[in-house]
């Protein structure tokens, strides 16, 4: 059972970690989907309310949708709704089991990293081969091999990421989401004491050199230890706060990748007017934000609904208004907002907040407020909306897990 566990997790993970053309392909996911429903009844598991009604709800939403808009994308509807019965079928067989399996990958994989970033360093060319030579060698396994190299345990982005950690993930972005999780579920299960553990994730966290990572660090992260009344740990944390802060006020990439985003963020929402034509042009954090408020103000009950981003389909939300470039949107928390309205937003949060409420008491630790915060700004800088590792937390306040689970002293 522990290595089925195990392996369903690292299934999940590998998906929402899009790192391979494998991981983002349909039916890949559709296999992992079927695998999951397998292990779900052959563990004699049966669906609970919750989900029963959360799917009545789901479709019901999504019928009101076509009487508004005259146009639903049935597919894609249907798609989503395997990828969110993928979620809670993942926690109903896991549990908080969940947790602990999850941080021990994490860790394991961000140790990996730092050799190989490392080496990334001294040797860029070197190890940019070096990772993709297995992606090279297999046609099928071609996904931007020019810019981009996999190992399954490391990844490398050429693009803005020369002498950054993406670890396993698609970009650093995203392996810093991984790690913030990871360093929080370390936090719970040792008490907030200072093991080798937590050393390792943060390292690997401060190497990806992730805006988002940092600020979620000296903020929400902070909030959560003080709530606790972990004082020590929290001066200890503004300590090493004022020293990053020192260290990357010296790196001009991230304050002018900030400044850039604010200042410019009118002129990246005005993209939709450019007569110019590119395969697909990213808005931006603040400028995906701009364009899909605008949207969100002309539904803001229950949104559009879900629809696949495909400009040779019907596209109810703002678009290029003179071609047909693709405009990529990259800040999750509008993403969500407009595409399931207040309804959606106000339903994502209460769950994600009930459930670590949940488990946070079953280790007698409070500040679910403040992990749900550090989802949000998570989602600002990503677009998680169909990430079915990050529907996982929609389902956690239905488990059901009497066991506090404790891992090993704080020396391990």
């Amino acid at each position: 059972m522990e290595r089925t566990n195990l392996f369903l997790l690292c299934l999940i993970l590998f998906i929402s970690a899009q790192s391979s053309v494998v991981s983002q392909s349909p039916i890949f996911i559709l296999g992992a989907f079927i695998i999951s429903i397998i292990i779900f009844f052959s563990r004699s598991l049966v669906l609970d309310k919750f989900y029963i009604i959360f799917t009545l709800g789901y479709f019901i939403l999504s019928i009101q949708y076509f009487f508004i808009f005259d146009y639903v994308d049935t597919l894609y509807i249907v798609y989503f709704y395997v990828l969110l019965t993928y979620a809670y079928l993942t926690i109903k067989i896991l549990k908080y089991d969940f947790f602990k399996i999850f941080h021990q990958v994490v860790y394991i994989l961000a140790f990996i990293s730092l050799p190989f970033f490392t080496l990334q360093i001294i040797n860029y060319e070197f190890t940019f081969s070096l990772v993709g030579i297995i992606q090279n060698s297999f046609s099928f396994l071609e996904f931007n091999n020019d810019v981009f190299a996999n190992n399954l345990f490391f990844s490398i982005e050429s693009d803005g990421a020369m002498y950054r950690n993406s670890g396993f993930a698609w970009e650093p972005k995203g392996f810093a989401n991984f790690l913030i999780l990871a360093i929080i579920i370390n936090s719970v299960m040792y008490d907030f004491k200072i093991n080798k553990k937590m050393i390792i994730l943060i390292i690997a966290l401060i190497t990806t050199f992730s805006t988002v990572g940092y600020i979620i660090l000296f903020t929400s992260f902070a909030g959560f230890l003080f709530i606790n009344n972990k004082i020590k740990i929290y001066y200890a944390v503004i300590a090493f706060i004022v020293f990053s802060i020192i260290l990357i006020s010296e790196n001009d990439f991230i304050f002018d990748k900030v400044s850039n985003e604010i200042y410019t963020m009118h002129d990246q929402a005005e993209m939709v007017y450019d007569k110019r034509f590119f395969e697909s042009r990213s808005l931006g954090r603040f400028g995906s934000f701009v364009v899909d408020y605008r949207d969100f103000i002309k539904h803001p009950i229950f949104g559009y609904g879900i629809q696949r981003k495909d400009t040779s389909r019907i596209q109810l939300r703002t678009q290029a208004k003179y071609n047909y470039t693709k405009l990529v949107r990259v800040n999750g928390f509008s993403d969500r907002l407009v595409t399931f309205g207040m309804i959606g937003i106000l339903f994502y949060m209460i769950m994600v907040y009930k459930g670590f409420k949940k488990y946070l008491l079953n280790y007698n630790k409070r500040g679910a407020i403040f992990i749900l915060l550090t989802f949000l700004m998570i989602e600002f800088a990503t677009t998680l909306t169909t990430d079915p590792f990050w529907m996982i937390f929609l389902f956690l306040f239905p488990v059901i897990n009497s066991i506090k689970l404790i891992e090993e002293g704080p020396d391990e």
